[in-house]
């Protein structure tokens, strides 16, 4: 569920762009998609896994100025 959870972050960021995307992973496909309506500023992610153990695992994205990712 981890990886699936990192590659659903990922698309979303690209969707964000506002630009056509295709994504091909392990998890989604998306194809020739775009967002039309953009949100006017950066959309916090936050998710919150069981147990404090969960925010420090290896597979974690962890909040930076690129990705404002927080575990809650």
């Amino acid at each position: 569920r981890a990886r699936m959870l990192e590659e659903s972050i990922a698309v979303m960021r690209e969707l964000w762009k506002g630009e056509v995307t295709s994504f091909d992973g392990e998890f989604y496909t998306v194809e020739n998609a775009r967002l039309y309506t953009l949100p006017e500023e950066t959309v916090p992610i936050m998710v919150a896994p069981l147990g404090p153990a969960g925010c420090r695992a290896p597979f974690w994205p962890g909040p930076s100025p690129h990705r404002p990712v927080r575990c809650v």
